[in-house]
């Protein structure tokens, strides 16, 4: 099932400039991995210190 957007405008408020999308996808990845990373390093230091 394809949606065409061409033929309907969206709203204005739902137009998204292409680097503000880049940027919050970024920043959610960057988060992301962050929040991994964090949790990962955590795992490994309880092992550790075991």
């Amino acid at each position: 099932m394809m949606i065409d957007f061409e033929d309907r405008e969206p709203a204005p408020h739902l137009r998204w400039p292409d680097w503000a999308i880049i940027g919050l996808f970024l920043f959610g990845t960057a988060s992301g991995l962050i929040g991994y990373g964090r949790t990962i390093v955590k795992v490994a230091v309880d092992l550790f210190n075991r």
